[in-house]
């Protein structure tokens, strides 16, 4: 979905590489991927906490983000770290939105997106524990079947759960 929606990780790049032209930034040679995605829980994103520890031993000046829904979608967390990354000396900028963070003049435009990807994202968990559970009423599958089931389409065309008829993998299930 996000190549289509022009965010993947391979779009993003290079409009950072556009930017970078466009104002003769020298990208170095780190490009932290699973930063970029989002992951509400911070502890799960391990090159978030590189980048944040290169930039504690100065590897970089600069940091060159696609939207600020990607360096995170938790408003408090994500003031702390940019304050942090700015007592460290390093800037960041947000290319797809044209937003230099802690500047006076991006400061509303930079709070009013932090405030928006945070919505979006509580929503967007909302509508998913909904979706799973209104499966769940009406007894559609979610998810991968366990060992020994596999997924059978049902008249709605939806998949359900049915034990395989495998005697191998049906009998190891039945036995434990």
């Amino acid at each position: 979905k996000d190549q289509r929606d022009g965010a993947g990780p391979d779009i993003q790049w290079s409009h950072i590489q556009r930017f970078a032209d466009t104002y003769q930034t020298a990208l170095g040679n780190r490009w932290y991927t699973e930063f970029v995605s989002s992951y509400r829980r911070w502890e799960r994103r391990t090159q978030f906490f590189q980048f944040i520890e290169d930039a504690r031993l100065d590897r970089f000046d600069v940091l060159l983000v696609y939207h600020t829904s990607r360096f995170g979608r938790n408003q408090a967390e994500c003031i702390r770290y940019k304050e942090e990354l700015q007592r460290l000396g390093k800037i960041v900028v947000f290319v797809s939105q044209g937003i230099i963070s802690g500047t006076d003049r991006d400061f509303l435009a930079e709070r009013i997106n932090e405030t928006l990807d945070e919505a979006y994202s509580r929503n967007l968990s909302q509508y998913v524990q909904a979706g799973f559970a209104d499966k769940a009423a009406n007894g559609h599958s979610i998810g991968s079947p366990p060992l020994g089931y596999m997924t059978l389409k049902n008249p709605s065309g939806r998949g359900a759960w049915q034990p395989q008829d495998r005697p191998g993998r049906h009998g190891l299930c039945r036995r434990h």
